[in-house]
C-alpha cells in the first residue's frame, strides 16, 4: 500500500484521542442506573434500551428526587397503555412529565392518578399540569386528610392499643380506601405513624 500523496497528512496528536468520547454501552448504562440509581436489573435494561434513554435521563436530572421506578413504568407501560386506548399521547412532552413528576414525588399526585392526569394533558396538550390535576379531582388538603384519619383512629382505638404501631399497615389500607387516587400514601403513612405515635 502507497501513501496518499494528493491529500497531505494529518497528524493525530495524543490530545485528540484523549479527547475521543465514546457513547456510553448499554451494558455500562444498565449498570449505572442499578448501582447509582438503585433501579432493579429488570427496570435498568429496559430503560437502557429504550427509545424514551433520553428523556429518562432529563426527567432525572430535572426532578432527582423522582421515585424512578414510577417514572421508568410510566415512560415505559403507562404511556403504550394509553396509547392502546386510543389516547394521543404524542401529545405528550418532557414540558408535561416533569412538572408531574415533580408533583408525584412531593406528595401532591398518588400513583393512581398518574395516568388519569396524562390522559388529561394528552387529550388538551395546552393545559397546565397543576390544572390538569386538579381538574381530575387529586389531592386532598391535609386538614381534610387529617380529619379521616383522627376519625378512623378513634374508632379503632382498642385495636391501635393492642397492635402499636403494627396498627399503621392495617389503618393505612382503610384511609387508602376513602381516598384512593386523590391523597398520596406517603402522605398518609407519614400522618398515620405520627398521629397513632401520639397515641400511644
Amino acid at each position: 500500500m502507497y501513501p496518499e500523496t494528493d491529500v497531505p497528512p494529518v497528524l493525530i496528536t495524543q490530545e485528540r484521542i484523549s479527547g475521543i468520547k465514546l457513547p456510553e454501552l448499554i451494558n455500562e448504562r444498565v449498570l449505572r442506573y442499578m448501582k447509582d440509581m438503585g433501579l432493579n436489573r429488570e427496570l435498568a435494561n429496559q430503560i437502557a434500551r429504550s427509545r424514551n434513554m433520553p428523556l429518562f435521563e432529563s426527567i432525572i436530572k430535572d426532578v432527582p428526587e423522582a421515585n424512578l421506578t414510577m417514572v421508568v413504568r410510566t415512560l415505559e407501560t403507562t404511556l403504550d397503555e394509553l396509547a392502546k386506548e386510543g389516547v394521543p399521547v404524542g401529545n405528550i412532552t418532557e414540558e408535561h412529565l416533569i412538572p408531574l413528576f415533580k408533583l408525584h414525588s412531593g406528595g401532591n399526585v398518588p400513583n393512581e392518578a398518574v395516568p388519569g392526569v396524562l390522559k388529561i394533558i394528552a387529550e388538551k396538550p395546552a393545559i397546565a399540569v397543576d390544572d390538569a390535576v386538579r381538574s381530575l379531582g387529586v389531592g386532598v388538603k391535609t386538614g381534610e386528610l387529617e380529619a379521616v384519619i383522627d376519625r378512623i383512629i378513634d374508632e379503632r382505638m382498642d385495636f391501635i392499643k393492642e397492635k402499636g404501631i403494627d396498627s399503621v399497615g392495617p389503618l393505612m389500607g382503610i384511609v387508602m380506601k376513602e381516598f384512593r387516587g386523590k391523597a398520596s400514601g406517603k402522605e398518609i403513612s407519614r400522618i398515620l405513624k405520627e398521629k397513632v405515635s401520639g397515641k400511644l
